[in-house]
């Protein structure tokens, strides 16, 4: 059996008599929701959630904690706020997404079984298999499947390894869920920030200038949100080290010869290539075929396919290896030696 459940990373708070509960304080299991009235995702899994319930009983306690993203949607908190019993408890929504941003979650849906984030499959009998480990005492851990993104997301690609994953698995959303109904193509560029604004100018008015980069950290959700109606935008954003999103929309001037870039990509690829040449840079390129790319040294490291999953976990592939990334559904080719 797979685990997938890190035990790294904790609910804080802890469930409490303030928390909304479905079940027996005395269930096995308890199974946290952080979610968003407006997300659809989150009504993806309300059928999954009824059927979990139904098929454990007693044996599990279901818990729901409010994470409005106010920058997509703008509706979420009131509506979160009108489903408590009085207006007195609408604080509790600002609690739950306090206690959210303290426990890591930057998106929704996102669970917690005993206490332990979930980053599986979002299906009913994966949710299922990591419930009943946990009800027999399975400390999450032993078994968990490697992560592909450990490797192309490693120490040797001279950025922020914390900074770099983040930007993959907001890149991974994109090319996941498109915006607007259609799929769109964007650039990151990540590290060595002040040399990536050396070799750019804005295409546009920059839509983050001005902002304090408090408002514009990678680890906001609000942040991440907002950074995926920007993507609609032609140019490129420029991320620091340090994980802030220093720029938007901005065109890459940096030509590089001897560029090892395959047959069939275009001008984004391109300048995600030089741009990585030219500097201590990292970029990874969202296309509008839903591939994610990265580039570091001038070369395309790996491909990042959402949506295929691959049961086997690791298996071979021409000039590369790929696997299975069960917390972010992707395909991870590796395409260095």
């Amino acid at each position: 059996m797979t685990e997938y459940l890190r035990d790294d990373v904790r609910l804080d708070p802890p469930v409490g008599d303030g928390d909304h509960a479905l079940g027996p304080a005395t269930a096995a299991v308890t199974l946290v929701e952080y979610g968003d009235y407006e997300c659809p995702y989150c009504g993806r899994m309300h059928p999954v959630v009824k059927e979990l319930r139904e098929r454990l009983g007693d044996r599990l306690r279901f818990v729901f904690r409010h994470f409005p993203l106010d920058s997509v949607h703008p509706h979420a908190r009131r509506a979160a706020e009108e489903d408590l019993e009085e207006r007195a408890h609408a604080p509790r929504v600002r609690e739950d997404r306090f206690g959210g941003e303290r426990s890591g979650v930057e998106g929704t849906p996102t669970f917690f079984v005993n206490g332990v984030r979930y980053e599986g499959p979002r299906d009913l009998e994966a949710l299922l298999e990591a419930i009943e480990d946990a009800a027999r005492g399975g400390d999450g851990r032993t078994m968990r499947q490697a992560d592909p993104l450990d490797e192309v997301c490693s120490e040797r690609r001279g950025v922020n390894t914390r900074t770099l994953r983040r930007v993959v698995q907001i890149a991974v959303e994109i090319a996941r869920e498109g915006r607007e109904g259609r799929k769109i193509g964007t650039l990151f560029v990540v590290g060595d920030s002040e040399a990536v604004i050396g070799h750019s100018r804005p295409l546009i008015l920059d839509p983050l200038a001005g902002h304090p980069d408090e408002r514009k950290r990678l680890d906001d959700p609000d942040t991440r949100e907002t950074l995926k109606e920007l993507a609609q935008l032609d140019g490129a954003f420029v991320v620091s080290d340090e994980g802030i999103v220093i720029s938007a929309a901005r065109y890459l001037d940096a030509v590089s010869d001897n560029l090892d870039v395959p047959l069939g990509l275009g001008s984004r690829h391109m300048a995600a290539a030089s741009i990585s040449k030219q500097t201590g840079a990292v970029a990874v390129a969202v296309s509008e075929s839903s591939v994610v790319r990265m580039f570091d040294d001038g070369e395309l490291v790996s491909e990042i396919i959402p949506e295929i999953w691959m049961l086997s976990g690791y298996g071979t592939y021409p000039n590369g290896t790929f696997g299975m990334g069960a917390r972010s559904d992707v395909t991870v080719r590796n395409l260095e030696d």
